[in-house]
């Protein structure tokens, strides 16, 4: 019922143009599942619709401040201000700083799985020794 809930608030958030507090609520979607028995797959492409939410936030910020009116000083005092402001509020929370980090992660535990399936144990060793990073 909990993950219920949650799904709901996500799918308000992005109603209202909240795309940071929705990538906050997948995030920890998958930072809860990644500690349980899931499939990593589905952990990874929560990850990556988490970082969506944060570029599609980033890129709205962005088109706000590109209208063709004013002069050059008025866009660009406008575009930083809109860049200061996208800064802080993804800096807020650590895990929307680099949104497709935990995406990357579970991709090359993914890449590393396969790799010791497969016998694969040199390229294995470099996609581990990848991850640790």
């Amino acid at each position: 019922m909990e993950s219920n809930k949650k799904i709901e608030a996500i799918e308000l958030f992005r109603r209202a143009n909240k795309n940071t507090e929705s990538a906050k609520i997948l995030c920890q979607i998958a930072f809860d599942m990644s500690n349980e028995n899931v499939d990593w797959k589905i952990v990874k492409k929560i990850y990556v619709l988490s970082a969506f939410e944060v570029e599609s936030f980033k890129r709205r910020a962005m088109d706000q401040t590109i209208d063709g009116n004013g002069d050059i000083n008025t866009q660009i005092t406008k575009t930083l201000d809109t860049l200061i402001t996208t800064d802080m509020n993804t800096l807020s929370d650590k895990r929307l700083d680099n949104p497709w980090r935990g995406a990357e992660a579970f991709h090359f535990l993914l890449l590393c799985q396969h790799q010791l399936n497969t016998g694969d144990w040199d390229a294995a060793m470099k996609t581990s020794t990848r991850l640790t990073e």
